[in-house]
């Protein structure tokens, strides 16, 4: 028996056709040879009341296979999976062609039936419903491990934290620089009481780290090494907010800090500074970001701080070096103009920024990019963003977890402001500096957010799963670990039963790239198999 496929047309709003386009079009669309019988024409599919009407019109027509035709279905991957679900298809049963892109109707009507094609040469795929773990594991214990630790847990599943410190509260809550800083000491206090009531309920390890994971989305196996011994935990899904290692490396070779005289990392500055003999005169103070790459604004907020409290000092003129000043977050405006009032000097540059250390100071020369020109200023002393120098996750942490990082060194290569807390591996997510994200308020923002993805994922208690991922010839299959490799979903594996490569539906997204990189052709995406592919030229 054939499978009836039904067509809906979108014309966003009159922007792609007109009715009597739409009306034309009907003799040219065929369905099993014959002039389709079930198109059916929609305004603005992309809204509430259009888009509920589909499981109707599926349900009184028998339809078993969609095609949509309108815009990008690139553009609307989220809208083809509601309208399956709406329709209670799997996502390969609902097949997108972008009509916008076609220069007449006609044009339009082929490509339509190069949709319908397709959809009639891929096979019916098996649903599945795969159970998920409802326990959570964050990894890291500063501000944004705190914060989406809490918020899970708030959300009712079980969570656990680890951290690689004795304490929790991140590095700089930490830090032994703030010991003789009386207001530090007491945010310091606050910081820590505050994380202990937030972390209420959730189970912690302290001087703790991840020593080895396996499993897949919805079942994650992590071996945590812990001071009272190893321990194997289950887990459906994984925060990342591991912090970066700029400080570990902010006295690595190369970098200008090292061996350095006249130059220390900006948050030291000011004791060092304190220890300076005195002198006749003002003395210049050098603060630099965005040395190596740009910042944000909790960069540009603690540089303003420290070079407000160096200028109050008095005998002092504090130079402030950046790219750009981000100000753009509720208060920071205010902070800006109160610097300036102050007497700092702000200095925009573009290009390279050079650093000459000299018997009695460091000269510093930059493209101003107010003045369009080069200048060069001699500063006493000079503080570092470590930030600006690199800010890299931790590597050994992004091995484990099989998680790739950006050339920065961060747990985030796709857009950071479009995929805010995704990762290439589903069901393990990302927040905070490990990211690049270094704003409090925004660290605190994106908490929140990775905490609602992971309750979407897991709050069905199951994924549903079609089982259209890639087949592997075992008979073509050398084993020659491409596949493995290449995958950026950590989804292929070696079956050693069968003696080939499989894919984990699980992790899967259906990308295609085990089967475009096997060399040895054993490999099909039934989705986009060949006879597929073909079926589109036209």
């Amino acid at each position: 028996m054939r499978e009836k496929v039904g067509v809906f047309i979108c014309d966003c709003g009159g922007t792609l056709f007109s009715k009597k386009d739409i009306e034309n079009m009907g003799s040219g669309i065929l369905c099993n040879g014959k002039a389709c019988q079930d198109i059916f024409h929609f305004s603005t599919l992309c809204t509430d009341p259009e888009f509920s009407s589909i499981g109707e019109y599926v349900r009184k027509r028998g339809i078993s296979r969609v095609v949509f035709a309108g815009c990008s279905p690139v553009h609307n991957q989220k809208l083809l999976l509601e309208m399956a679900q709406k329709a209670g298809f799997p996502p390969s049963a609902v097949y997108g062609v972008n009509v916008r892109q076609e220069k007449s109707v006609n044009r339009a009507v082929s490509a339509i039936n190069r949709g319908i094609q397709a959809l009639s040469l891929m096979p019916a795929f098996e649903l599945k419903k795969i159970p998920l773990n409802q326990s959570v594991l964050i990894i890291g214990g500063g501000i944004a491990g705190i914060q989406t630790a809490s918020e899970i847990k708030a959300l009712g599943y079980e969570t656990t934290l680890v951290e690689s410190s004795e304490k929790t509260g991140g590095g700089f809550f930490r830090s032994e620089r703030a010991s003789d800083d009386s207001l530090a000491r007491a945010i310091q206090g606050v910081i820590i009481d505050t994380a202990h009531k937030m972390l209420r309920g959730v189970k912690v390890y302290t001087n703790s780290y991840i020593k080895d994971l396996s499993g897949h989305i919805g079942s994650f196996t992590a071996r945590i090494h812990t001071p009272e011994g190893e321990k194997s935990c289950t887990f459906g899904a994984i925060v990342l907010a591991s912090g970066t290692a700029h400080e570990e490396s902010s006295n690595g070779s190369g970098n200008p800090l090292h061996n350095s005289s006249f130059m220390v990392p900006m948050l030291e500055i000011k004791a060092a500074v304190s220890n300076l003999r005195r002198k006749k005169g003002v003395r210049p103070i050098g603060l630099i970001l965005d040395m190596n790459i740009d910042e944000t604004r909790a960069s540009m907020e603690m540089a303003m701080n420290l070079a407000f409290s160096l200028q109050q000092r008095g005998r002092q003129q504090v130079h402030l070096f950046c790219r750009d000043v981000r100000v753009s977050a509720p208060g920071l405006e205010k902070l800006y103009d109160k610097v300036k009032e102050a007497g700092v000097n702000i200095i925009k540059f573009e290009g390279r920024l050079s650093l000459e250390e000299g018997e009695d100071g460091v000269l510093i020369t930059c493209r101003d990019l107010i003045l369009r020109e080069e200048i060069a200023l001699h500063c006493d002393f000079v503080g570092v963003s470590t930030f600006g120098i690199g800010s890299a996750a931790d590597s050994s942490l992004a091995r484990v977890v099989g998680v790739s990082t950006d050339t920065l060194g961060q747990m985030q290569d796709n857009n950071i402001h479009l995929f805010p807390e995704q990762t290439n591996r589903p069901g393990i997510f990302v927040v905070g500096s490990c990211r690049g994200q270094y704003y409090v308020p925004q660290i605190i923002t994106e908490a929140k957010a990775a905490a609602l993805a992971v309750h979407s994922l897991l709050e069905k208690g199951y994924l549903d799963l079609e089982l259209s991922g890639p087949v592997v010839d075992p008979d073509k299959c050398i084993l020659c670990l491409t596949c493995v490799r290449s995958c950026p979903f950590k989804a292929m594996q070696v079956d050693r039963e069968k003696g080939s490569a499989v894919s984990i539906p699980e992790a899967c997204q259906r990308c295609g790239i085990c089967a475009g990189e096997c060399p040895a052709k054993a490999i099909e995406l039934p989705v986009f198999s060949d006879q597929v592919l073909l079926s589109q030229i036209g």
